[in-house]
């Protein structure tokens, strides 16, 4: 059936709309504008092939890289930003754009091929291109490694839906080697319709002795002193997360630290009731993803679609529940976010919520009558987001866990619309 005039419009003009703002990030990917974080990955690099300790800011900054940004990546990852260190800056930062474009290319084929389709591809493409105020466009612009991490977790992911979960460890394994946190997907090895118990001791094993080599490699290519010193950065990178907050860290640590802040509240007292408030959305946060993931399991759902939900809830979960989740990080949730929307038959106004994701800009920036004291709120839109869709997800999950003219067992596949 062809497309009306109306509706040959509205696709015409996003596309068009789309392309520009590729346009635009690659124009100032591939300049080497902005790019702060990159700077202090190279820095840190050209300090390891002087010799010097790269947690230290003195030996990061230079005549060519002025940067207040300490590396607060594991030793183990140093070694993927050594070959940038090779070339003059200028040099480094326009080769590091086009390795983020080649894994932004990478991450949305891999991303449209298995879980979105090529049908639904001009919707995830204004997803990508605005959504959770521009996030992806974010991590392009700061030239963090956001991109080749999610690379690596999706492909996780990937490899965990499909029945290979030897390759989702190891592929974990790779993304902790930035950060640690990503490790906690493991625990999906775990769910009772996963694996047989000695399978899951076996993929225990595998993600352990992983984890335990990139540990030991660390710690035998590394000095004692710049140990203590990735101590100290990862440190100073908790107490300093305390400025970063608003649109730039829109996470529940920092909307608790925000919330507190209208009240006045200073030391011990902000620090007991923030402790307390946060303690709370992590019980709350972690009772219904164990809730969920259970209700998973016990439907009658075919097995792909199990651990297809087992991930979107908990990449959903993680976001709401981190402390500290930059405006980049959301990149980890637009494929679950376009999931939940694609899947939740109960909606009758789906692509109407997919633009509500894609807003880029803080309503109380445009919306007239919403500058008010709570306005501040707006900016940890991206947080409220992801614990609406957390919740569609749970209703969208209730909904099919006894599907109608559908046998048990047998799945619908990764794409619905």
């Amino acid at each position: 059936m062809s497309n009306s005039p109306a509706q040959f419009m509205l696709k015409s003009f996003l596309w068009i709309a789309v392309s520009a703002l590729v346009f635009i990030a690659a124009w100032n990917v591939v300049r080497g504008n902005h790019m702060w974080d990159f700077k202090s990955y190279y820095g840190a690099s050209r300090s390891v092939v002087k010799g010097d300790n790269p947690y230290l800011i003195r030996n990061i900054q230079s005549p060519e890289i002025s940067t207040d940004l300490p590396f607060v990546y594991s030793p183990a990852a140093l070694p993927f930003f050594l070959p940038y260190a090779l070339v003059p800056f200028d040099m480094a930062v326009k080769l590091w754009g086009v390795t983020l474009l080649v894994c932004t290319l990478l991450l949305l084929w891999m991303w449209i091929k298995n879980f979105v389709g090529r049908s639904h591809r001009l919707w995830f493409a204004l997803l990508c291109a605005l959504g959770f105020n521009g996030t992806l466009y974010a991590a392009l612009k700061t030239g963090n490694a956001a991109i080749p991490i999610n690379l690596l977790i999706w492909l996780g992911f990937l490899l965990f839906i499909r029945g290979n979960f030897a390759g989702f460890a190891l592929a974990i394994v790779g993304a902790s080697v930035f950060k640690l946190t990503p490790v906690v997907f493991l625990g999906l090895l775990f769910l009772p319709s996963v694996l047989a118990r000695a399978q899951k001791v076996r993929m225990a094993g595998i993600g352990s002795v992983g984890l335990l080599i990139v540990a030991l490699l660390s710690f035998a290519v590394t000095p004692w002193k710049w140990l203590l010193s990735y101590g100290m950065a990862l440190k100073g990178l908790s107490e300093g997360s305390a400025a970063d907050r608003g649109s730039i860290n829109p996470s529940a640590g920092a909307l608790i630290r925000d919330v507190l802040m209208r009240f006045d509240l200073e030391g011990s007292v902000t620090d007991a009731v923030g402790l307390l408030v946060y303690g709370m959305i992590l019980v709350v946060a972690a009772t219904i993803l164990w809730r969920t993931l259970q209700r998973i399991v016990r439907s009658s759902m075919g097995g792909r679609e199990k651990r297809l939900w087992s991930v979107v809830v908990s990449c959903l979960a993680y976001a709401v529940i981190m402390p500290r989740f930059k405006n980049y990080s959301y990149v980890f949730l637009l494929v679950p976010a376009y999931i939940v929307l694609a899947h939740a038959g109960f909606l009758s106004s789906r692509k109407l919520l997919l633009v509500l994701i894609a807003l880029s800009t803080a309503p109380h920036s445009w919306v007239p009558g919403v500058q008010t004291g709570l306005a501040f709120l707006w900016d940890y839109y991206p947080w409220f987001l992801a614990c609406g869709l957390g919740l569609l997800a749970v209703a969208e999950i209730n909904r099919i866990e006894a599907p109608r003219g559908r046998k048990p067992g047998e799945s619908k596949g990764l794409v619905q619309w």
